[in-house]
C-alpha cells in the first residue's frame, strides 16, 4: 500500500513539473523539495533572468504583477487538476539561496517586493 501512495505522489510531482516546464516554455529549470512539497523555478532563459534582475532593481516594473499573475494561475492549476498543498518557489537568479516569489495554491505567501 505504502508504494502505491508513493507511486501515485512521484506521478503528480512529475504531471506537475511537466505543467511548469510548459508553462514556462523549457525557460526553467524545475527542482522539487518533497520534505517541502515545494518546486523550485530556476529561471534558465537569460531574457527571463535578465527581467527578474529588472524587476528586483525595481519591484514596480510592470512585468512583476503579470508575472505574479502567470505563476497563481500555474499554482491554481495545479491545486485543481492535482492536488494541493504544493508550493511554487521562483528563485532569485543572481542567489539561488534567496526567493523572490512563493505561491501555494493560487495564493502569495511571499513576494520580495512587499516589505
Amino acid at each position: 500500500m505504502e508504494q502505491n501512495v508513493t507511486d501515485q505522489n512521484d506521478k503528480k510531482v512529475s504531471q506537475i513539473k511537466q505543467m511548469l516546464e510548459q508553462g514556462l516554455q523549457g525557460g526553467a529549470n524545475i527542482e522539487y523539495d518533497s520534505a517541502k512539497k515545494q518546486f523550485d523555478v530556476i529561471m534558465t532563459d537569460s531574457r527571463l533572468t535578465d527581467s527578474l534582475n529588472n524587476i528586483k532593481e525595481d519591484p514596480t516594473n510592470e512585468k512583476w504583477p503579470k508575472l505574479i499573475k502567470a505563476f497563481k494561475k500555474l499554482s491554481k492549476q495545479i491545486k485543481s487538476g492535482l492536488d494541493s498543498g504544493y508550493t511554487i518557489r521562483l528563485v532569485d537568479p543572481a542567489d539561488e539561496t534567496k526567493t523572490m516569489l512563493t505561491i501555494l495554491d493560487g495564493k502569495v505567501t511571499y513576494d520580495f517586493s512587499a516589505k
